[in-house]
């Protein structure tokens, strides 16, 4: 919860503010490991009503500590860029860690993100703390390499 302010108290405050969308169409999935919900990741059109549909941004959050630092968030990851790619062909997914977010950013780069720069005050908490995040992207043509290096990692651990 260290980049994320404030944890909901009540299952309906999580479900209002995870699982309802209320800016622009967004679409959140759970991430299941071991039998169990730890987290979700999640994609929209950050200008869904104008012609910027070939570009999304993304988010993720593990919140079970136990599948923190496992790959858990990395292959969540890997797997909505594969959808995005694949299967919505897009041109151009983006996503923005906090700049003091080093796991986030080297599971990021593992899922074949590149460093664009940092957006100054790009993020604010209730407590009104403004934070600077790394703006981070990957386009349609360095998916295939970065699926290549996920399946490599994958027949190596078999």
């Amino acid at each position: 919860m260290e980049f994320w302010d404030v944890a909901p108290e009540t299952i309906e405050e999580a479900r209002e503010e995870f699982l309802e969308a209320d800016i622009v169409p967004l679409w959140r999935f759970v991430i299941e490991w071991q039998g169990r919900g730890v987290g979700s990741v999640e994609y929209s059109h950050p200008y869904a009503d104008t012609d910027y549909l070939w570009t999304a941004g993304i988010d993720i959050f593990i919140g079970e500590p136990a599948a923190r630092n496992r790959g858990v968030g990395t292959e969540a990851v890997r797997t909505l860029l594969q959808y995005l790619f694949e299967v919505k062909h897009l041109h151009r997914v983006t996503i923005d860690p906090e700049v003091g977010n080093a796991r986030a950013i080297r599971s990021y780069e593992k899922a074949g993100f590149r460093f664009d720069g940092v957006l100054r005050h790009n993020d604010r908490f209730e407590n009104g703390r403004y934070v600077d995040t790394h703006f981070m992207s990957i386009i349609e043509d360095e998916w295939p390499a970065a699926k290549n290096r996920w399946e490599a990692e994958v027949d190596s651990d078999d």
